[in-house]
């Protein structure tokens, strides 16, 4: 068997070279010739599948170890008779955790706490529906809008649900939708001149989902008319080349990492190979997925109070000004796209809340240390496997 995968996908060779004969190329660099003898295609979003790549390929099997799927035309594979697996909610808390760790850093610049300001959620799927638990768990009520699970009574945060408008009108508002075009709700563009206008001053607007869900053209003529938004962007128009423009005017933006923690990047190649597995009649490997907790340093500065002792713990398991400033160093320069995509392919690694168990006798109080469970540490536990 011959397999085709993006050199960038966590473990791939540990994870599918005894399955076959593994060849890897950066993502951008997959094409119809490179797959006129494969059996197999494992992809990242960089990669556009669709007819014209898989053209005189012999292909059986598509996997994408990302949670969107956009990039791919599932209609084509499926007219081809080739099985097609995501990995569907593979990086979702890590993109959580990226949404904390933003609030968590403007909170310390603009001395407000996010915890006493209203949440809007734009999409409850895999992320959106673990951001609203998490805030749930810390006592905050978001108010949430999904069309499709406005049709599903039964779904627990069903009680949040309200319209795009109201949602629009919090203090925050985090959009966790795919990129769609098609269907009676699509999400291009879905933040536009007139739904951007909804935004209150002083509002904060995070979009970690898709960069086509907001019209950036918009979004910055909205951002030159009141500079009062704070903006953070991790998903752009026209990636890997961004506005330099929009770049200055954002309070925080990123190259597309929210969803790049070490567990959610292995959960991604354990569920394209379990299904690879299912297709070809194979057995998965699923001890080589397995992550240990780590120990997470309390604050050196023991006389912080406890709201930011909160927001200190959150910035130490991970800082998303770093990221921020990684990018500013190339935005707008000749080399501003492939710097984009080698910010992506060297990002360092980064693990999710959950990787993260604070000491029992870190001299936590009650209720710090239910704040910190609640956002998804682990508080006095052993350094047990973290699947």
């Amino acid at each position: 068997m011959k397999i085709l995968a993006d050199e960038n996908i966590a473990l791939v060779h540990e994870a599918f070279s005894r399955f076959g004969e593994l060849r890897t190329l950066p993502g951008r660099a997959i094409s119809a010739a490179a797959l006129q003898d494969v059996d197999a295609l494992l992809v990242r979003s960089v990669t556009r599948v669709d007819e014209a790549l898989l053209e005189g390929s012999p292909c059986r099997f598509v996997g994408t170890a990302t949670s969107g799927s956009d990039h791919v035309d599932i209609p084509a594979l499926l007219q081809r008779g080739i099985s097609f697996a995501d990995a569907l909610g593979c990086n979702a808390d890590s993109v959580v955790d990226y949404v904390l760790s933003a609030l968590a850093r403007l909170s310390l610049s603009s001395g407000e706490d996010w915890r006493k300001r209203s949440v809007g959620i734009v999409g409850c799927g895999a992320v959106g529906s673990r951001l609203a638990q998490r805030l749930l768990a810390l006592g905050i009520q978001p108010l949430i809008h999904d069309p499709f699970l406005n049709l599903a009574e039964s779904h627990p945060l069903v009680s949040g649900m309200t319209s795009l408008e109201q949602v629009l009108g919090q203090d925050i508002v985090s959009l966790h939708v795919p990129l769609t075009t098609t269907g009676p709700w699509p999400t291009f563009h879905m933040l536009n001149h007139e739904s951007l206008c909804l935004l209150r001053p002083n509002a904060i607007l995070i979009n970690s989902a898709r960069g086509g869900v907001v019209d950036n053209q918009a979004l910055l003529e909205r951002l030159q008319q009141d500079p009062s938004l704070s903006v953070v962007l991790d998903a752009w128009e026209g990636e890997p080349i961004i506005n330099p423009a929009l770049y200055a005017r954002v309070r925080l933006g990123t190259p597309h990492i929210a969803g790049y923690s070490v567990r959610g990047k292995v959960q991604g190649t354990r569920m394209i190979q379990a299904a690879f597995c299912r297709t070809f009649g194979l057995e998965p490997d699923v001890a080589l997925f397995s992550l240990d907790t780590r120990e997470l340093a309390a604050p050196a500065d023991s006389t912080l109070d406890e709201d930011r002792q909160f927001l200190d713990y959150l910035l130490r398991a991970y800082d998303i000004r770093t990221d921020h400033h990684q990018l500013g160093v190339s935005v707008g320069s000749a080399a501003a796209g492939p710097c984009f995509d080698a910010l992506r392919r060297n990002y360092p690694l980064r693990h999710e809340f959950s990787q993260y168990r604070l000491r029992p006798d870190a001299g936590l109080s009650s209720r710090l240390e239910q704040a910190l469970k609640a956002v998804g540490f682990a508080v006095g536990v052993g350094a047990d496997a973290a699947q």
